[in-house]
C-alpha cells in the first residue's frame, strides 16, 4: 500500500472514531426536554447552565449507587453559586467596605442591615460612610439607623473629605461606605471610585444586585463594573421575586462569590449572611 492510501485509511479511521465520541454524547436539543431541565428552565436558571448541570449529575448518579438525581442537582447549584464571602472580621484589622451598584437596588438599606450586625451582633465598633450626596433621603436614612446603633456616620462630597474620614477612624473595626448610585444607563465611573480605593491600606468591595432584575439587566450591570478587579456580591429583594434561579445565574456569569441575601425591608432581620450550610435557602427554592 502506498503512503496515499495508508493516510486515508488513517483519516477515516480518526473520523470514525469522532462519529462514535458524537453518538456517545447526547446533543443539547436531547435535554430540552428533560423533566429536570425544564424544573431548572421553569424556575429561571439558564438552559445552557440547566443542562450542563444534569448531564454532569446524571454521570454522577450512573456512577454512584448510593446518588439521588435531586440531591446532585442541589450539590452542583451550590457549586455554582460558589464559596459563600460574607465580611470576615479580623481582630486588630480595619475593614472598609464599599458597597457599589445601580440606583433602586436597596444599598442603603443593606449598609443600615450590616452595620446592625457587626454593631449588635458582632460588637464591633462602626463607622458609617455616606458617598451618595445626590440623594438626600438616603442620606436621612443612614442619619437615623446610625443614631439608633449610637454609631458615628460621616458625610463625604469629595476625596479630600474621604482621606480625613480614614484618618479620624482608626479606631473603628469596620468602616461601611454607602457609595453613589447610578442609573443604569449612567453607569458609575472607574475614575469616581478607584481613587477612594487607593487611599486605603486593604478593602472590600460588594457589588449589589437586585434578584428582581432581569438576566439581561444584570449583563448590563456587570459590564458597567467590569473595571472593578475584585469583588463579591449582595443578592437583594429575593423575597420580591417568585424564582431563584437568576441568583445561579448572576454567580455564573460573574464568576464572583455572594456574601449576603436580602430577604426584605426589615433592619436588621432581613439579610442572610450566607455560609456552606445555609445556602441551600436558595437551592431548595429552585429545585
Amino acid at each position: 500500500m502506498n503512503n496515499n492510501g495508508a493516510q486515508s485509511e488513517q483519516v477515516e479511521e480518526k473520523v470514525e472514531e469522532v462519529k462514535e465520541v458524537k453518538e456517545e454524547e447526547p446533543r443539547a436539543e436531547v435535554y430540552q426536554d428533560n423533566d429536570y431541565v425544564k424544573k431548572l428552565v421553569e424556575e429561571e436558571v439558564l438552559e445552557e447552565v440547566a443542562i450542563e448541570i444534569v448531564k454532569e449529575a446524571e454521570e454522577i448518579v450512573r456512577k454512584r449507587e448510593d446518588a439521588q438525581m435531586e440531591d446532585v442537582i442541589r450539590y452542583l447549584l451550590q457549586s455554582h453559586l460558589g464559596e459563600p464571602m460574607p465580611v470576615k472580621l479580623a481582630k486588630y484589622r480595619r475593614k472598609i467596605i464599599f458597597l457599589l451598584g445601580p440606583t433602586g437596588v436597596g444599598k442603603t438599606t443593606t449598609i443600615a442591615k450590616l452595620a446592625s450586625i457587626f454593631t449588635l451582633e458582632k460588637k464591633a465598633k462602626v463607622c458609617l460612610v455616606a458617598c451618595d450626596t445626590y440623594r438626600i433621603a438616603a442620606v436621612e436614612q443612614l442619619k437615623t439607623y446610625a443614631d439608633i446603633l449610637n454609631i458615628p456616620l460621616e458625610v463625604v462630597r469629595n476625596n479630600e473629605e474621604f482621606g480625613k474620614v480614614l484618618m479620624n477612624h482608626e479606631q473603628e473595626d469596620v468602616i461601611l461606605v454607602d457609595t453613589a448610585g447610578r442609573s443604569p444607563t449612567d453607569p458609575v465611573r472607574k475614575e469616581e471610585v478607584m481613587p477612594l480605593f487607593e487611599m486605603c491600606d486593604s478593602y472590600e468591595v460588594y457589588l449589589v444586585m437586585s434578584a428582581t432584575t432581569s438576566y439581561k439587566g444584570c449583563l448590563h450591570i456587570l459590564k458597567n463594573y467590569e473595571f472593578l478587579d475584585n469583588y463579591k456580591l449582595v443578592v437583594t429583594k429575593v423575597d420580591e421575586t417568585p424564582t431563584f434561579g437568576n441568583i445561579v445565574n448572576i454567580a455564573w456569569q460573574s464568576k464572583k462569590s455572594i456574601g449576603y441575601v436580602t430577604t426584605g425591608q426589615n433592619v436588621p432581620d432581613d439579610i442572610i449572611e450566607l455560609n456552606e450550610e445555609n445556602l441551600s435557602y436558595i437551592t431548595d427554592r429552585i429545585i
